[in-house]
């Protein structure tokens, strides 16, 4: 549980640039490699607000 909490920490520090899907989502992809594993990370940021 202690590597994929790095993982993700690690994932989520990266500079890397979102693209443009839609007018208001926007995701990256992300690998994150040690010398035993590859783990691929797809973030997704949604500029609207959630509708109540």
């Amino acid at each position: 549980m202690r590597l994929a909490k790095a993982a993700t920490e690690e994932a989520m520090s990266r500079r890397d640039r979102y693209h443009q899907v839609r007018e208001n989502l926007h995701v990256k992809e992300i690998m994150v490699e040690d010398s035993e594993t590859r783990q691929r990370y797809v973030l997704v940021y949604n500029l609207q607000p959630e509708r109540s």
